[in-house]
């Protein structure tokens, strides 16, 4: 008897721990003061942020993290010590294990992310390691080139480029409408089927072509740093 109180007891706690992932469309679906972020989870206002929103507890692997990776001061003023750097405070500019790259746009900086995850988690994993962060969006041809080398032989992986928000009309996850977009006929077809295709992929073929795929398909993806 005691045995099946403790099997009882583990199951209902393991049911009470269990998380549930909500993704948006737009703000609307976050309820009042929330905010659809690009990684598709909602946001709320944060003021312990340095984005000043943080990401609300049904945000999947974002959870309770603080948008653009920005870490959260807890209300607390730090003051220095000689035990090193401030731990609270996220570093300047962009964290290691980026890299340049050759043809890679100016000082920005990159890292390639292997493990396939559909487009709003590698956007999120992204946005997470620094506020200056996105998934890449190639300028011209050499920048694409060159992220089609870092992601391997092969490859095919995420850019951060989507019509989620107006049907054919392509924006950069840095802001504004994206010019550079050397499609791989037929597409942009828009051909998933009835999930649509919102989100972009580099084919990394030999012509370094682009192709419209649905979002919730798991890629490799590339992260771009452009130092503020």
């Amino acid at each position: 008897m005691r045995t099946i109180l403790l099997l009882l007891f583990v199951l209902t706690s393991a049911g009470c721990l269990r998380k549930t992932e909500f993704q948006c469309n737009d703000d609307s679906a976050c309820g009042a003061n929330g905010r659809c972020e690009t990684t598709g989870y909602c946001s709320f206002v944060d003021p312990d942020c340095q984005s000043g929103r943080r990401y609300d507890q049904s945000a999947g692997p974002l959870a309770g993290q603080c948008t653009g990776g920005g870490n959260p001061n807890d209300g607390r003023i730090d003051t220095p010590t000689n035990d090193g750097p401030m731990t609270d405070t996220p570093p300047a500019g962009c964290p290691s294990g980026y890299v340049t790259l050759t043809g890679g746009e100016g000082n920005h900086v990159y890292k390639v992310l292997t493990v396939t995850q559909n487009w709003n988690t590698q956007e999120g994993l992204c946005q997470a390691t620094s506020g200056s962060s996105h998934l890449a969006v190639p300028g011209e041809i050499n920048e694409l080139t060159a992220l089609d080398t870092a992601a391997g032989a092969a490859t095919n992986h995420w850019l951060g480029i989507t019509d989620a928000a107006n049907e054919g009309t392509y924006l950069s996850v840095f802001g504004g409408t994206q010019t550079y977009l050397p499609w791989e006929p037929p597409a942009p077809d828009n051909a998933g089927g009835g999930q649509g295709e919102d989100c972009v992929e580099s084919l990394n073929s030999a012509t370094h072509t682009i192709n419209d795929r649905r979002c919730n398909d798991k890629l490799a993806a590339v992260c771009e740093c452009v130092p503020p």
